[in-house]
């Protein structure tokens, strides 16, 4: 139920991002020189200049669309899953939906993700010691032929990781032993940001598209995140305050409002304004 109330939602997001009107309208914003908008239009949809046509890839802030977005959120198993994968305080940060269209999703270059690689500020030469989480809930099916993604096992230990010929996808498929990361609908993807990854274009005759939250630890937030204006413009308002606390809360409510499993008194997941908590045994170790 939840996967398939999921899939509608994100099918009508795509639809509508397709419409000449949302085209014109997103792709008139202002952007600076990372291809970010300070509009404060959520959600936002983005696109890229194809020889003069427009091809959506991705649309930035769903928590503002649609319940089902911030209830998928606080899925209780998924948060159990964080909260012993980061082993401290956490709260997701950004929301994001990254879309493949069908013969024309184009690859996405080799890189690590802030704050270990990308465009802005200064690189973490070490893999900061609370891990910092990025979670994929697949959509469609994701395969080879219609642009999964490939990552580099092992490197996100590493911090920092020096990326040459960034966009040769087959250079790190042949010389660097990159792994496909093949899905199915409803799998989830967690990686760290550190993680050196990237992906082919979507050749073949099907749609792929995850939905994508960052969660982050308060102390690495503020090490790192916090300058950045669109951190504070998109996404978790009032991040590690009250205010945030009171808008996580209205997530649980969606929860309640669908039908789907939510927390009682017995839970092994805490929450406050500086984020959620795994209280429980760990059922894993990570070496």
């Amino acid at each position: 139920m939840e996967l398939s109330l999921l899939q509608k939602a994100v099918n009508k997001v795509i639809e509508s991002a397709h419409s000449k009107k949302e085209i014109e309208r997103h792709t008139k914003l202002e952007t600076n020189k990372f291809g970010y908008s300070n509009s404060g239009l959520l959600p936002r949809h983005l696109y890229y200049n194809n020889d003069g046509e427009y091809i959506y890839h991705r649309s930035e802030g769903l928590w503002h669309l649609s319940p089902i977005f911030k209830a998928i959120t606080v899925n209780p198993k998924l948060l159990t899953i964080l909260g012993q994968l980061i082993g401290d305080r956490f709260l997701p940060t950004i929301d994001s939906l990254v879309c493949k269209v069908p013969k024309n999703g184009r690859p996405v270059i080799w890189h690590q993700d802030p704050p270990y690689g990308g465009q802005e500020g200064s690189k973490f030469n070490e893999t900061h010691q609370i891990p910092n989480v990025i979670s994929d809930i697949y959509i469609n099916k994701s395969t080879m032929d219609n642009g999964c993604l490939y990552a580099l096992p092992g490197a996100h230990l590493n911090g920092h990781y020096p990326i040459e010929n960034e966009h040769d996808h087959e250079y790190f498929k042949r010389e660097k032993n990159a792994v496909p990361l093949e899905m199915e609908p409803g799998d989830i993807n967690f990686h760290n940001p550190s993680l050196p990854h990237g992906s082919g274009p979507n050749n073949s005759d099907n749609i792929r598209s995850t939905f994508y939250v960052h969660w982050c630890n308060k102390n690495l937030f503020m090490d790192y995140y916090n300058h950045f204006e669109y951190m504070h413009s998109d996404g978790l308002p009032g991040k590690f305050t009250e205010k945030g606390y009171e808008f996580i809360k209205d997530f649980f409510s969606c929860r309640k409002a669908l039908c789907l499993e939510t927390y009682d008194d017995k839970s092994n997941i805490n929450l406050n304004k500086n984020g959620f908590k795994y209280t429980g045994v760990p059922r894993f170790s990570i070496s």
